[in-house]
């Protein structure tokens, strides 16, 4: 069975979050998921991080010793670019607040482009008929 189908149930060690806030975008946007792992560092890069009580998204950047930026994506990143912004403030974090705030990784994005049909509902149908490229 794929990491997606078991994500959430408790013989697999993904976890799935949906993003409740506009952080991400234009990456990802409020609705959309993010499947992670626990872990602490992996590698630069989206880390679910509990910094007030509440789990969310952060890019983290670790910038040498024992000291990671936490960049919010929206805040501090140029999306044309994809690059940080020249004035962006990231909150600068020890490594030990780090080990205690990481709570994982993250290991894929899931872009909701029909909320509708995910949570229920269903698609409007066209008549045609499509076969699937993949057997569920």
């Amino acid at each position: 069975m794929s990491a997606l189908a078991l994500a959430g149930t408790p013989q697999s060690p993904n976890h799935v979050l949906r993003l409740e806030t506009n952080n991400l975008y234009p990456f990802l946007r409020r609705g959309d998921f993010v499947l992670w792992q626990p872990s602490g560092f992996v590698a630069d890069g989206l880390h679910v991080c509990d910094v007030n009580g509440h789990p969310n998204i952060y890019l983290v950047q670790h910038v040498g010793g024992a000291k990671f930026n936490l960049f919010v994506p929206d805040r501090d990143h140029d999306p044309k670019t994809g690059k940080v912004k020249p004035n962006a403030t990231p909150q600068v974090v020890d490594r030990e607040t780090f080990d205690k705030i990481c709570a994982g990784a993250v290991i894929a994005e899931l872009k909701v482009t029909h909320a509708e049909a995910l949570f229920g509902g269903r698609l409007p149908q066209s008549g045609r008929k499509v076969r699937a490229l993949v057997d569920a």
